[in-house]
């Protein structure tokens, strides 16, 4: 069966005809250049997604409980949701039954449509072509003789209408369209989260532009009110709570302000393990000693409360390393717009590969993408199935919900622990379903699914100490970046004996787009200069940085090792704000000296984030 991601098919402009509208009792009258219909008509077709599902065709309302197939009912939810309200047949075929062939797929396909229109016109003679679902080609389109109207696309307009106006009545008429969550009654089912996510994001944003509108207009009960409201959907929302201490500050309730902070703190240390932003935290010390003025004082508070979960996620900072960041977030946007790729990143050992790709994968997290990044245990022979066992695991047990990816990630975890290497070694291509069919084929058939529904992220590290049986499941992968919302990083470093260009051969051969090739040098000593004060929370003397740079090379990761080592065991001393480096520094020292424990003379080192807290002490040499 041929596949394709969502966004990538279900690109088809809407017809012309189409006008978007809503019933008289479920949707608001707003003027909207006359798209909007104060009646309902016997031609017209409104669905409703948000909150409980229902499809009105006239006057004739349908409830959920009135379809007898439970997929049928799906095929009008994903149509409503797709752009042009119409769908690949195939595309519906995998996501409504990923488990079956194309035959089968095809023949529930047909029976789902059969019953489909029977609901929507239960007295359509048997050969007449049905108003509402029909066949363009290869594609399923709903449509209706007047229009069609969905009320996810209402609130969309609405929020972007009030956006445009900024007047508090239009964003409460967009916020009453927002019945609930989509499709709650769908809550495992992957093709509806993505869209689910970005709808109550999309509330969520609607709410603060409220909250801020009336903040400017002074009307500080109702913002107070509205930015409550945020909280309760996510407690965590840090504009949300910062902006909330402000106005009790402002209206005199500055311990329910201070209180509002330990709250956020409590929330973002248990849902994200962090700590509110830096700009917030200034604003609880600045409540705390009472510098805010009041609402008395007639002036605006020049306070800066950092964006929330809405803002724009600030891109990852890797110093030396800026071009790649910027290189892998191009990639990361791109697969949001669902376009997949493959990336090859090589440097040598110590250039900081690791430590890069931990913060594009902890970014991606944060972007809403699936991200998956496992590592073979120490000691044992390197196997990206072992990584993957790892990944899939990790992201089975962190899942929020028992999600059917979530699910099928762990049952593929489970699969791939229980197969022996000789196991592995065999691939029987006429296996049909997860536990005997191929291992490559199961982790294609997975990730091709999860893609469907989400963008995913896969990363695998030193894919050149892979055996044969580890690269071929790359190579399949590699078959459908093309196709699906999937990006692959790998990581290698620089070849000795030409394995290296044999991987990256056979890995281009096995995908249209061009692999994208990222290599990382060693930093220059400028960059190491920015590290080393970084990684000791104090500039450095000349001194102690050129040595710093002499024993690294210049690879980051030496570079942050050497510097610790000296700070620890007293070859660096903290004079004045700067961190010099001894007189009585002993010749002769060199990285392995450095690696090597100190004695118990020594000094210990404390380690707090990227701080280096020392306590007095000479560095021995061995």
């Amino acid at each position: 069966m041929q596949r394709r991601h969502i966004s990538r098919l279900m690109n088809a402009p809407p017809d012309a005809g189409v006008i978007r509208g809503r019933p008289p009792d479920r949707f608001v009258d707003v003027p909207h250049q006359g798209t909007i219909l104060d009646v309902p008509h016997d031609d017209d077709l409104y669905i409703q997604l948000l909150g409980d599902f229902r499809v009105r065709t006239g006057v004739r309302d349908i409830v959920e409980s009135d379809w007898p197939l439970r997929r049928a009912r799906n095929l009008v939810k994903l149509l409503a949701l797709a752009p042009g309200y119409r769908s690949h047949r195939e595309q519906l075929m995998e996501l409504l039954w990923p488990e079956q062939g194309q035959e089968a797929a095809a023949n529930n396909l047909h029976k789902a449509l059969h019953t489909a229109r029977h609901v929507l016109e239960p007295h359509r003679p048997n050969k007449a072509q049905s108003r509402y679902l029909q066949l363009q080609g290869d594609l399923v389109a709903l449509r209706a003789p007047g229009t069609v109207r969905i009320d996810v696309e209402e609130f969309q307009n609405l929020a972007e209408l009030a956006r445009v106006s900024n007047e508090p009545d239009d964003y409460e008429k967009a916020l009453s369209m927002y019945s609930g969550d989509l499709l709650p009654q769908d809550a495992y089912e992957d093709w509806a989260i993505l869209s689910r996510e970005r709808l109550k994001h999309l509330r969520l944003e609607v709410l603060l532009q409220l909250a801020q509108l009336l903040e400017q207009r002074e009307e500080l009960v109702d913002a107070i009110e509205t930015l409550r409201q945020i909280l309760e959907i996510d407690r965590a929302h840090e504009e949300a709570h910062g902006r909330l201490m402000v106005l009790l500050a402002r209206t005199g309730r500055r311990q329910l302000a201070l209180r509002e902070y330990m709250q956020l703190q409590s929330a973002l240390e248990e849902e994200l393990g962090a700590e509110p932003d830096p700009a917030i935290q200034k604003l609880f010390r600045d409540i705390q000693a009472n510098r805010l003025p009041s609402t008395s004082s007639g002036h605006s508070l020049p306070v800066q409360v950092p964006t929330s979960s809405m803002r724009e996620i600030p891109q990852p900072v890797v110093i030396g390393r800026e071009q790649e960041v910027a290189e892998l977030c191009k990639h990361l946007n791109a697969l949001e717009e669902g376009v997949g790729n493959l990336v090859i990143l090589q440097g040598e050992t110590g250039t900081g590969k690791t430590y890069l790709l931990a913060q594009i994968a902890q970014y991606a997290a944060r972007k809403g993408i699936m991200t998956l990044a496992g590592s073979g245990a120490d000691g044992e022979s390197h196997s990206v199935y072992r990584q993957l066992v790892s990944a899939l695991g990790s992201y089975a047990d962190s899942s929020g919900s028992p999600s059917r990816s979530a699910q099928e990630a762990a049952e593929l975890a489970r699969m791939l622990t229980s197969m022996s290497s000789s196991t592995l070694g065999r691939w029987n291509s006429d296996a049909t379903n997860l536990g005997e069919s191929p291992p490559d084929a199961a982790v294609v058939d997975f990730f091709r699914k999860v893609s469907l529904a989400t963008p995913a992220l896969l990363i695998f590290d030193d894919l050149q100490l892979g055996d044969e049986e580890s690269l071929r499941v790359v190579e399949t992968l590699t078959n459908i970046v093309d196709e699906a919302a999937l990006l692959i990083v790998v990581t290698v470093q620089p070849p000795e004996s030409g394995g290296y260009n044999q991987i990256l051969g056979l890995l281009q051969a096995f995908t249209s787009q061009t692999v994208s090739l990222l290599s990382l040098h060693p930093l220059g000593y400028s960059e190491t200069v920015s590290l080393v004060t970084q990684v000791l929370g104090a500039p450095a003397d000349r001194s102690a940085l050129e040595l710093i740079h002499s024993l690294s090379g210049g690879l980051p990761h030496f570079a942050r090792e050497t510097a610790v080592a000296l700070a620890g065991r007293g070859g660096l001393q903290l004079v004045e704000g700067q961190w010099v480096l001894r007189p009585d520094m002993p010749p002769g020292v060199d990285r392995d000296t450095l690696r090597r424990p100190p004695r118990a003379q020594g000094t210990q080192i404390l380690l707090s984030g990227d701080r280096v807290f020392k306590r007095p002490g000479i560095l021995t040499p061995e």
